[in-house]
């Protein structure tokens, strides 16, 4: 969030700013400000109602990158890490999440607002790992060390915060909002200039061309020459106005905020917030060093209150002091962890060891994990669901509880109480707290129970006993899965564990959606290599022709689009609650798959989930029969592929179709269905039970659907 108010006050002051042609250049970004800002730059690439439009944001995120590498700017991503275990920031943090759990029940109730989609993060990273776009996560806080990383590769740092404006960047600091990164410019430059009338009436040298970001680049020392400040004391005046680390200081510098607008206040004219700041600015005019404006600070308090505030004030500057980038630039050059390298402060914060803050730091395992380890508190994430039911997360604990006891085999042993996670939820209209017992130990199938591998552990198992630990944590049989391509395996194993563990209940209806949701994005996906003549990476060769592409990608698109095209629809609450618990649920998954070093490939959600798409799917399946169901989407979104796509497509169902049990029509004698059986033998479907006939021809083993399709399913088929 940065300092209050202090963006609106610049912005009153467009001479602060110069006008800059950003080409030719490297560039560190604000990760987090990054992936915010494209989602939300008009127009917003998804409301988030619907789970999230991940192609679409993924899109965005690959035209920002690349229009910058047109321009010859060599972009570096730079992430937040875990909290720090001063807890200086958990107030503003409780703040944030409350204020996205209001806003999400809002949407719930028929606001309009804007919610973020839960697996953004994932795809941001997906796409630069796919264009190679270097990254890295900061151990904390990542403000000061973005800032420090510019000045090193004397480069200009871009962010949305404006605590920037406080930093000492000396090739100056981009606002995001103020780099028009999707009109690249092109222009021509002499590559000498003529000095004499004689060289001037020679033929003109050859010119050289260059593409461009036209840009606003804001210099800090125009702001310290305007207000008669010097950089050196910004620090204070963030801490004065009010920063993240505002809630810490409680009422401490009541004192000290009254004696400023008495001594200090000018001008009424402004809001108020700008006439705090400018008050602020002129009581630093008069300050020399930080010790003597701290000074200044802490006379208005009494006694041993001092002391104490002082701590608070000299903390609170300490996250503008600029560090050196030495555990940033050991993970670039490989050095990380070798005998003689200086170790993290996360390693050292919460005894983790150093393989393992390397891959947290090169975004390979979530900070979800770093946090777990420092300080046993983690902030699951905010999503549009259903306030009535319980949280969409309250599935998905036991594998978050297995995540634990991996991280915190280690601590167990060493502390005298048994580590206990905090978790902080979505509740029905505010944040709720949790506590979570970490688990040890896990059912192996037979009846018997295993131990789960320490953190340690880990890098000792081979792929295969970690495969089997994932499939044992979450009660599926390997054999369940053989036979599903790879980019759907993880997917699959969430869909079957949700079966097992959501309440409601999963219904046909969410299963087929999300199924064909899965084929849709990979056909889009494969369209976009197609159209950029680039090899289709080998996780997306699942069979598809071009033919099947065009047409999943062409029966698909009303569905897509349908609530592009209509502003005014009421929110499925059930389908909406449904994809949650199902997002959550995978978000978890990849966390543990992650933790385990990747035995299975990570879900790559551009191509798994289409909100849109699901729901508006769902809305016509919902009143249909199972049979009716599978016949509708075999008939019409299928429609004009080659065999082998329905063949994939029961080939996929083949995990969870015998889990699921008919749809009930609700009355107020049955408002809840039954649990469905224990896993059976898949049976395609046939004609004897009512659902599409399937029958195989003598030649060639040909797979054909016959399907008596009635006028009543006309909405699927829509343009």
């Amino acid at each position: 969030m940065g300092v209050r108010g202090l963006t609106s006050l610049i912005g009153e002051h467009p001479s602060l700013f110069c006008r800059h042609k950003l080409h030719d250049v490297r560039l560190v970004i604000d990760g987090y400000a990054l992936l915010y800002f494209l989602y939300q730059d008009p127009p917003a690439c998804d409301d988030g109602h619907h789970g999230g439009r991940y192609q679409h944001f993924a899109t965005r995120c690959q035209s920002f990158f690349r229009n910058l590498a047109k321009c010859n700017v060599s972009s570096f991503v730079l992430f937040d890490g875990a909290y720090e275990k001063d807890d200086k920031k958990l107030a503003e943090v409780k703040t944030r999440c409350a204020d996205r759990v209001r806003t999400a029940v809002g949407i719930a109730s028929g606001s309009s607002a804007l919610a973020f989609a839960p697996c953004v993060s994932m795809v941001l990273k997906k796409v630069l790992d796919d264009l190679g776009i270097p990254y890295a996560y900061s151990n904390f806080e990542a403000d000061a060390e973005t800032a420090a990383l510019a000045n090193a590769w004397n480069c200009a740092a871009a962010s949305r915060d404006s605590d920037f404006y406080i930093l000492d960047l000396r090739a100056g600091y981009i606002p995001l909002d103020h780099l028009e990164w999707k009109n690249p410019r092109h222009a021509e430059e002499s590559k000498s200039k003529p000095t004499s009338p004689h060289q001037q009436k020679k033929k003109a040298p050859p010119s050289a061309s260059y593409f461009y970001i036209d840009c606003l680049k804001y210099q800090g020392s125009a702001f310290c020459k305007m207000y008669k400040v010097k950089q050196s004391l910004l620090p204070v005046l963030a801490t004065a106005v009010g920063n993240d680390y505002k809630e810490t200081f409680g009422k401490s510098l009541t004192g000290f905020h009254g004696f400023v607008h008495s001594q200090f206040s000018r001008s009424k004219t402004k809001s108020k917030s700008y006439n705090q700041i400018t008050s602020y600015l002129s009581w630093l005019s008069e300050k020399e060093t930080i010790e003597e404006a701290v000074s200044d600070m802490i006379k208005h308090e009494r006694g041993a209150s001092r002391l104490q505030l002082k701590k608070l004030i000299e903390a609170s500057l300490e996250m503008y002091s600029l560090p050196d980038c030495l555990a940033i630039e050991q993970v670039l050059s490989g050095t990380s962890g070798r005998s003689g390298s200086t170790p993290s402060k996360m390693a050292i914060c919460a005894s983790i060891p150093q393989w393992f803050v390397e891959l947290l730091t090169r975004g390979k395992v979530e900070m979800f994990c770093a946090n777990v380890l420092c300080t046993k508190r983690v902030f699951l994430r905010i999503q549009v669901e259903d306030p009535s039911q319980q949280s969409a997360a309250v599935p998905s604990v036991h594998i978050r509880s297995v995540v634990y006891g991996i991280l915190l085999w280690d601590q167990k042993s060493l502390d005298k109480i048994p580590p206990i996670v905090e978790e902080y939820a979505q509740g029905s209209s505010t944040l709720k707290h949790i506590l979570v017992e970490p688990v040890y130990e896990i059912d192996r199938g037979d009846g018997m129970k295993s131990a789960i591998p320490s953190l340690g552990d880990v890098p000792a198992m081979t792929a295969s006993e970690r495969r089997q630990f994932l499939l044992s944590t979450l009660g599926i049989n390997s054999s369940i899965i053989e036979g599903i391509p790879e980019s759907f395996q993880l997917a699959t194993c969430v869909t079957i564990y949700l079966i097992h563990h959501a309440e409601p209940l999963v219904s046909s209806d969410h299963v087929l959606a999300l199924t064909v949701s899965w084929l849709q994005g990979v056909a889009t996906a494969t369209q976009e290599f197609i159209s950029r003549r680039q090899s289709t990476p080998s996780l997306l060769q699942i069979g598809l022709i071009n033919s099947d592409v065009y047409a999943l990608i062409k029966n698909c698109r009303s569905h897509a689009n349908k609530y592009k095209k209509f502003k005014k629809f009421d929110l499925d609450l059930e389908v909406t609650h449904k994809m949650a618990q199902w997002q959550q649920c995978l978000l978890d998954v990849v966390n543990l798959n992650k933790v385990l070093l990747e035995p299975f490939p990570n879900p790559d959600m551009a191509v798994l989930y289409n909100g849109p798409l699901i729901h508006s799917i769902c809305s016509v399946l919902r009143p249909l029969q199972m049979t009716e169901q599978y016949q509708l989407v075999i008939s019409m979104l299928l429609q004009g592929t080659q065999r082998r796509v329905p063949a994939l497509f029961d080939r996929l169902l083949e995990p969870t179709w015998p889990l699921l049990t008919p749809r009930q029509q609700k009355t107020m004698k049955s408002r809840r269905r039954k649990r469905p059986p224990s896993r059976g033998t898949y049976r395609p479907p046939s004609s004897t039970t009512g659902q599409a006939e399937r029958t195989e021809s003598s030649v060639g083993g040909e797979v054909r659907y016959n399907v008596n399709v009635t006028s009543r399913f006309g909405p699927l088929a829509m343009e």
